[in-house]
């Protein structure tokens, strides 16, 4: 994995070339067009604005396997996925985020922030997707997201020192072998959640990055 100086000196020689400032600015006409279309009433709004920046994406990443402006265009297609929307608002968001996906799969330059911006914005999805959405998700999740977050999981500091500093060994009333097997056979996401809420000893001894995590969420989905 490059550090961060190398990763710093190749975004200031993008941002120098003619090509890849229009590549912005073309980011920044389609974000635009979110925001006029939220002042509007109808669902078909978020469609014509989605395909929009899905052509920007399409023609400019073709030169520049990254994407300017993360953090605004996965606040959008976040809002694209607001239960209130339809399915097929829902569908092409998730045609965006594959598409996005695809282009960091690309990049020879990868850092947490690039791919935890768009995949926070799925996790809500979930509660209350129908199962035409619900098959995509999927196939985001397993096709998409894992690969990428594999790639990844060496270079992520999930765990924070001052979380680590606090905890501390739990004297279970139940023999400790059925402890250890609780943490390390967990398959079901519901189940798991409920163990790292009771305390955080399960969450240290059996951490999950997010690789995994996500891993959990693919065997809720087919449950």
């Amino acid at each position: 994995m490059p550090d961060m100086s190398y990763r710093k000196d190749v975004i200031s020689l993008l941002q120098s070339s003619k090509r890849y400032q229009i590549y912005v600015r073309d980011i920044d006409k389609a974000l635009y067009s979110f925001e006029c279309f939220e002042k509007s009433i109808g669902w078909a709004n978020f469609i014509i604005s989605l395909t929009k920046m899905q052509r920007v994406l399409e023609i400019r990443s073709k030169n520049f396997p990254v994407i300017p402006k993360s953090g605004q265009i996965a606040r959008r297609l976040s809002n694209s996925l607001h239960p209130s929307l339809p399915v097929g608002v829902h569908l092409k968001a998730l045609e965006v985020y594959k598409q996005i996906f695809t282009i960091l799969q690309r990049a020879e330059i990868l850092e947490s922030e690039d791919i935890f911006y768009y995949i926070m914005g799925l996790f809500p999805l979930m509660e209350h997707c129908g199962t035409r959405v619900n098959a995509e998700l999927l196939v985001v999740f397993e096709k998409f997201v894992l690969p990428l977050c594999d790639k990844l999981k060496h270079s992520t500091p999930l765990i924070e020192t001052k979380f680590l500093s606090t905890v501390r060994y739990q004297d279970f009333s139940i023999p400790e072998h059925i402890v250890y097997y609780m943490i390390k056979n967990c398959s079901n996401l519901e189940v798991y959640e409920k163990l790292i809420q009771t305390c955080k000893y399960f969450f240290v001894n059996n951490t999950i990055c997010v690789s995994k995590l996500i891993r959990l969420i693919i065997i809720h989905l087919k449950d």
